[in-house]
């Protein structure tokens, strides 16, 4: 708890607006709302798609690579094994989301929508910080309803690490950056 305290005054301190008066309520309740109905549409998409047949399973000749190969690296397989096309990266952090959930694709799906949802914090906070809270809360409200958006998350494929990982990129660059182009503030977050 204690860490959270800390990362929440060093943001506050370096650059987020104070979300004190009225402003300061009207835009924290829109970015709840926001966040709320990000995850409101992820969940009813995730419900509904893993329902059907073909949510249980990883369809295409990428997801099939990509489950396949995650699956021999559970059973102790390498990554030398693999000849395909596809880096490594996904397939070892889809081997670890399967041994978490016990190989069930449908938990593999919610997963990965929640890493869409952390990505659209990761996204909205630096554009809050760079740009400015309502340009940062215009990105989360299209974010959030962006139909495509949603189902890509959802498949077995890299993208949504891509995503994930380029949204958590532009958030450290940005922490260590000053608006207006002034110089970098600190430079630890650009060392991660």
């Amino acid at each position: 708890m204690t860490s959270i305290r800390t990362c929440l005054k060093h943001v506050a301190k370096h650059g987020l607006p104070a979300l004190g008066g009225r402003r300061g309520v009207l835009l924290a309740a829109g970015a709840g709302l926001i966040l709320l109905l990000a995850v409101a549409l992820r969940c009813a998409y995730w419900r509904q798609y893993c329902a059907l047949p073909v949510g249980q399973v990883a369809i295409g000749t990428a997801a099939a690579e990509h489950d396949s190969w995650a699956r021999r690296i559970l059973l102790g397989g390498t990554l030398g094994e693999h000849t395909g096309s596809h880096a490594p990266l996904y397939p070892l952090v889809l081997a670890g989301m399967y041994r978490l959930t016990g190989v069930r694709i449908s938990l593999v799906r919610g997963l990965q929508l929640a890493f869409d949802v952390v990505s659209l914090l990761l996204i909205s906070g630096a554009l809050w910080r760079l740009i400015g809270a309502r340009c940062a809360l215009a990105c989360a409200g299209l974010w959030a309803v962006y139909q495509p958006l949603i189902y890509y998350s959802a498949e077995i494929s890299s993208e949504g690490l891509a995503v994930l990982l380029l949204s958590s990129v532009l958030f450290l660059w940005a922490a260590a950056h000053r608006p207006g182009g002034r110089p970098p503030l600190k430079a630890w977050p650009l060392a991660l």
